[in-house]
């Protein structure tokens, strides 16, 4: 659980440079290090000290050859670490955080895009804190960067796709009324129904989304129904066997505000990706996705028999 108490939002300026300030006192040097992030700590160093000793690279280069160095000992240390990576911008070990909180969460900062993430163990950490959590719209950068998920990217992927709202129709058409025991015949535009497509990418990873509707769920007020596809729009000269989507009333809606039913209908999607250039994996699935809405009016009567008189 992510809690203001335990958390420090990092500002991402990454048009900020690190910098470091350096005042002497009696006895001690003070230097306020600041990281592109714009996190700050003040380092005490006594008067007595040797300064800092040379930069060791064992076990501290990545697959890459580039060093991962803490800027405050200036020291190389290890590119990984516990399943972290070294980073040398945030001068820290990263890692994505495993609970990801809801986006409404103050941590966000009002993004909709990027992740939170952790870092530990270096001297990006503020003093007294042993972990800190932060927003970025991708992982800060790092000579042991591990390659991008291709699912986190088809998720990214699949916010920017724009799931359609149903547009609801009936027939008997809506506001009605309609009749009980009727087959009221339900469809969504063909507008409506169709496959759609986004990708997203970073760092030479791209995971591309293919999103195909797959059912129509339909709230008709007094009871639920699916159908497996858009349903059929009525037209004149059609019969009840032409019908693809239909459902009978068992009630009137006398009872119901205005005397009329509301109802709805949302399109499923099933969502899958496929990954082009470094790729941990070449495709795979990201479940089911409903779409907003549509909702309409549509009243139900019962049917009244009407006598004709016999000549």
């Amino acid at each position: 659980m992510l809690t203001r108490q335990a958390v420090i939002t990092l500002v991402l300026t990454l048009t900020a440079l690190a910098f470091t300030e350096t005042y002497a006192s009696a006895d001690n040097t003070h230097e306020q290090r600041c990281n592109v992030y714009g996190t700050c700590r003040v380092v005490v160093e006594s008067g007595g000290s040797t300064g800092p000793g040379p930069t060791s690279q064992a076990a501290a280069e990545s697959d890459s050859g580039q060093a991962c160095i803490n800027q405050e000992s200036r020291r190389a240390v290890a590119c990984s670490k516990d399943g972290r990576w070294w980073s040398n911008q945030v001068q820290c070990y990263v890692a994505l955080a495993e609970e990801q909180a809801p986006k409404s969460d103050w941590i966000w900062d009002g993004h909709a895009d990027g992740s939170i993430y952790t870092c530990s163990d270096g001297p990006g950490v503020l003093p007294g804190a042993m972990e800190m959590v932060f927003w970025a719209p991708d992982p800060p950068e790092s000579p042991a960067l591990p390659p991008v998920e291709p699912a986190v990217l088809a998720e990214r992927a699949v916010d920017s796709l724009e799931l359609k709202l149903a547009e609801v129709h009936t027939a008997p058409e809506a506001p009605g009324p309609t009749l009980v025991n009727l087959e009221t015949w339900l469809w969504v535009s063909d507008a409506d129904w169709r496959t759609l497509t986004a990708s997203a990418s970073a760092r030479g990873t791209t995971a591309s989304v293919t999103a195909k509707p797959v059912r129509v769920e339909w709230d008709l007020g007094e009871d639920t129904h699916t159908c497996d596809g858009p349903g059929r729009e009525w037209r004149k000269g059609l019969g009840p066997d032409d019908a693809t989507c239909y459902y009978r009333y068992a009630h009137t809606s006398e009872d119901q505000p205005k005397g009329q039913y509301t109802i709805s209908a949302a399109i499923v999607y099933d969502v899958t990706w496929t990954c082009e250039g470094q790729c941990r994996a070449t495709s795979g699935q990201l479940g089911e996705y409903t779409a907003p809405q549509g909702t309409a009016s549509l009243g139900v009567k019962e049917a009244v028999p009407v006598l004709t008189g016999q000549r």
